[in-house]
């Protein structure tokens, strides 16, 4: 599928459908697919931007290609729409840990790690684990 069939999609009022293809193609770990689904949810943004997780998906997509500032905006209007979008603390942790704002990385990943969704609490706990250890707290972060 190519922007113009995605496109087409959307407008013909089938957002979970091009949504889900975005999710497909950032998952696929071809940068090209990666940088299309970056299209797709910028979109899906534009038609509705009340979306958090067409913002959070974009965030962190944004993120694989280093573009912390901008996947930090993005993520942060995840958050402004919905505070416990547990894909966005997740993923704005992720942009604090590796911009060094350590403080900020412990409070998303503490807040992502109650999340509902097993694969979202895992790795929110294992980052939370890893900034811990980064930051000497050995004890708590081998718990």
């Amino acid at each position: 599928m190519n922007m113009e069939t995605a496109r087409n999609i959307l407008i013909h009022d089938d957002p979970e459908t091009l949504m889900r293809y975005g999710i497909t193609l950032s998952r696929s770990g071809e940068r090209d697919r990666n940088l299309e689904s970056l299209e797709i949810f910028d979109a899906i943004t534009r038609q509705d931007p009340h979306n958090a997780l067409a913002w959070s998906m974009w965030g962190g997509g944004l993120f694989r290609f280093d573009r912390y500032g901008e996947a930090e905006e993005k993520l942060r209007t995840a958050l402004s729409i919905d505070p416990d979008c547990h894909l966005a603390l997740r993923n704005l942790g992720s942009v604090y840990a590796q911009t060094l704002k350590n403080k900020r990385a412990l409070d998303c990943f503490t807040r992502a790690a109650r999340s509902g969704d097993p694969q979202i609490k895992a790795e929110s706990a294992y980052l939370l684990g890893m900034m811990l250890l980064r930051l000497g707290e050995y004890e708590l972060g081998w718990k």
